[in-house]
């Protein structure tokens, strides 16, 4: 049991390991808070269309120039004839 309790104290030796950064303690300093930016009127773009659908099917059917794409679930028809023509 001796030799387990010194193999036991050997690996909780709090010395730094090479290529890691000891941690910080925490301190009585409190930490200023970031500014807050608003993003009302930022508008970010999220596409519906996410790629264009290929197989033999959606080939027969470029012939008749019809198209298929993977759209997001979310997406309905009148956002996805805009964002095409928009292309």
């Amino acid at each position: 049991m001796a030799i387990l309790k010194i193999l036991k104290n050997k690996k909780t030796d709090k010395t730094p390991l090479k290529g890691k950064k000891p941690k910080a303690e925490p301190t009585s300093v409190t930490k200023q808070s970031k500014p807050s930016v608003k993003t009302d009127n930022i508008k970010i773009p999220s596409y519906d269309v996410e790629r264009p659908w290929i197989s033999e099917k959606a080939a027969i059917m470029s012939s008749i120039n019809q198209y298929a794409f993977k759209v997001r679930g979310n997406a309905n028809k009148n956002s996805v004839k805009k964002e095409i023509e928009a292309r």
